[in-house]
């Protein structure tokens, strides 16, 4: 369990994360990524982490992850994001209107023992997987003003992250190795009833959330059979079926 800061880097540090103490009130730590690149044009995600006493909590922040200063499509920014964090019920964002900061966090919450080890852990090893699972069609929102939203909605939020085998700072990123889960490959897809069952089971998965995600994946699945009807139709116009004509005699032999 945690209950300060320097129980905080030790975990860390015994998993093999750098960390350091910037200010004396908060750990920091910075994870290579494979496909996220963060607003310095590195391939590393700096996590800032420290105890949040209003919210009775550790939380573990990633303060710039993305800049909506960088793009004119800022709609189609957000709207990825808040599709993508859909499939992410540990993971909130927020956006700050004055310099166009993107921050993603993850709260860990204090029992009356503090913070466990293990949410700690998995939030850490959750905000780079996310990053890099976002990153390409974040990138495609901001450069074309459009994305591909079935893809998105169809990420695969992974139970338990697997650790990488080490973090690094900014100075040696381009050499560090990584260790980093696999994305699984999107299967089939599945009625919104039976994706909202599956999210019930998900921490976060309260009423309220689930009725929206419920209206959300039945659009999905509208614009689905949208599709099938379109490319059926342009079949048909291209090899359009053979009509059965009426025998124009009167049903005697000639």
């Amino acid at each position: 369990m945690l209950k300060n800061l320097e129980q905080v880097e030790g975990l860390l540090k015994t998993k093999g994360y750098t960390t350091t103490r910037p200010f004396g009130v908060i750990v920091t730590t910075t994870v290579i990524t494979n496909t996220y690149t963060n607003t310095s044009g590195e391939k590393a995600i700096d996590i800032v982490i420290t105890f949040d006493k209003v919210a009775d909590c550790l939380a573990v922040e990633v303060i710039r992850a993305f800049d909506l200063r960088k793009t004119v499509h800022k709609e189609a920014t957000l709207s990825c994001l808040l599709t993508a964090t859909a499939q992410a019920p540990l993971l909130r964002t927020s956006l700050d209107p004055a310099d166009g900061e993107i921050r993603l966090r993850i709260d860990c919450p204090c029992g009356a023992r503090g913070a466990r080890d293990g949410d700690l852990l998995r939030a850490v090893s959750l905000l780079p997987w996310f990053a890099d699972n976002l990153s390409p069609h974040i990138s495609s929102a901001m450069e074309k003003g459009s994305f591909d939203a079935s893809e998105v909605a169809r990420f695969r939020y992974p139970r338990q992250a697997t650790r990488r085998k080490r973090n690094v700072t900014p100075t040696d990123t381009a050499t560090a190795p990584s260790d980093r889960p696999s994305v699984p490959a999107a299967g089939p897809a599945s009625t919104g009833r039976e994706r909202a069952e599956a999210i019930a089971n998900r921490p976060g998965g309260s009423p309220g959330r689930l009725r929206t995600l419920y209206v959300f994946h039945q659009w999905l699945a509208s614009l689905e059979q949208q599709q099938r009807k379109q490319q059926q139709d342009q079949k048909d116009k291209l090899d359009p079926p053979t009509e059965n004509k009426e025998n124009d005699n009167d049903g005697h032999d000639a």
